[in-house]
């Protein structure tokens, strides 16, 4: 069914989109968190081309440069370990702690499932602590496993944020839709600050704004009842560019947000479940389309989630263990300065972590979203994935429709 057939939103089911378009993000979280995606997995061939090259490229110094048998078997063995190793998922878990401004992330990386788990400890911590605004890019890292801290002041340095601000509620991409189609230029604004435009909305409910036409219908998502909207431009009324799944009773609740191409083709879906009383989803998904099929996805599973919890500044304080060595990149010339010699590292030599046998993360993460409890199933399929950001794309295609806008 075309995803754009519906009726004209009446003028309270567009007032209370607005609503949640301009709804603030909470500047101040404590987030446990479970990230997964399968990385890109390429042909063969392109693996056997570019293990080739670098095999070829270093043969002078080979072992196996005089005996073309083994040079040829060692080039072959490579080929598959890269092969192999490309399907293992990439699992993350971590605690993310953000305060105006400030941010923390403390993360542990695996590529097997079993080695993530509640009790699996954090082997690394980023740290954004200088404010931008002032000028201060200020950034540190320890990496626990190597007993190092590094710190730089370099803009480029800085730590990604990432965009757990936007898991609550509509989203960083379609709120910034919803912006762009409802509201106009605040006054005396030196930025393109929007705000909320009463006769945009107007014009919306009597299919008289000139650059967009939306139409809702009543529908369900999974076992959830939702208003259903599909925003298109104006002189295509019949290929969406944006459908959005709300729940009907409470549209801080968005199930599903889809973004298309001019075709009407599938570019990226968004899909939220299992909120928590906060606004947060238990569970997201991210997946980049192409050609139908799904190249990327992106899933995170949020264990836990406190909004404008009272943390204390001193996390976000450059205070590494005294017997961590310190690589200082703020002056000119890095200064390195060596750790206190500690054995425990050598007394742990040999030992192995312990393996959580229903250890769960998000690619194997099944969420009830009338549950608090979060279960392991069965881990899907392994498909090919390419790593892109797919909201991303969803901002490029929103800052494309804001270059059509005409601000009054």
């Amino acid at each position: 069914m075309d995803s754009s057939v519906g009726i004209a939103p009446t003028e309270s089911q567009v007032a209370r989109l607005a609503v949640e378009a301009w709804r603030p993000v909470p500047d101040t979280l404590d987030a446990e968190v479970y990230y997964s995606r399968t990385p890109f997995i390429r042909p063969i061939e392109q693996i056997r081309e570019a293990v080739k090259k670098a095999y070829d490229f270093s043969k002078p110094a080979s072992p196996f440069k005089d005996n073309p048998e083994l040079y040829k078997r060692e080039m072959e063995a490579e080929i598959q370990r890269i092969a192999k190793q490309q399907e293992q998922p990439i699992i993350i878990k971590k605690r993310i702690r953000i305060k105006k401004g400030l941010y923390r992330e403390d993360s542990v990386r695996s590529s097997q499932v079993e080695e993530i788990n509640p009790e699996t400890e954090y082997k690394t911590t980023y740290v954004n602590s200088g404010d931008p605004e002032k000028g201060d890019f200020t950034s540190f890292k320890y990496s626990h496993d190597t007993k190092t801290a590094f710190i730089d002041d370099k803009k480029t340095s800085r730590w990604k944020n990432p965009e757990i601000h936007f898991a609550p509620s509509l989203g960083f991409q379609i709120s910034l839709v919803l912006r762009v189609v409802l509201g106009k230029k605040k006054n005396n604004s030196k930025a393109n600050e929007l705000i909320p435009d009463p006769e945009k909305i107007k014009q919306i409910t009597k299919g008289e704004h000139p650059d967009f036409l939306v139409s809702v219908r009543s529908d369900t998502y999974g076992k959830h009842l939702v208003d259903r909207f599909a925003i298109s431009a104006a002189d295509s009324p019949g290929k969406a560019l944006f459908v959005i799944n709300c729940d009907r009773s409470d549209y801080s609740r968005m199930y599903q947000c889809e973004l298309h191409d001019p075709s009407g083709k599938v570019v990226v879906i968004e899909e939220r479940d299992g909120f928590f009383d906060s606004g947060f989803p238990r569970f997201w998904k991210k997946s980049v389309y192409s050609s139908g099929q799904e190249v990327v996805s992106e899933n995170y599973v949020f264990a836990n989630v406190t909004v404008n919890p009272n943390l204390p500044k001193d996390i976000f304080t450059f205070s590494p263990h005294e017997n961590y060595g310190v690589v200082d990149k703020r002056p000119e010339k890095t200064i390195v300065t060596q750790p206190r010699v500690d054995d425990s590292r050598e007394r742990r030599k040999g030992q192995t972590s312990a393996v959580h046998p229903t250890a769960a993360h998000p690619a194997q993460v099944k969420v009830d979203p009338d549950s608090e409890q979060i279960t392991p199933k069965s881990p899907p399929p392994n498909r090919p994935l390419v790593v892109l950001a797919g909201g991303m794309l969803m901002l490029i295609a929103a800052m494309l429709i804001w270059r059509r806008r005409k601000y009054n």
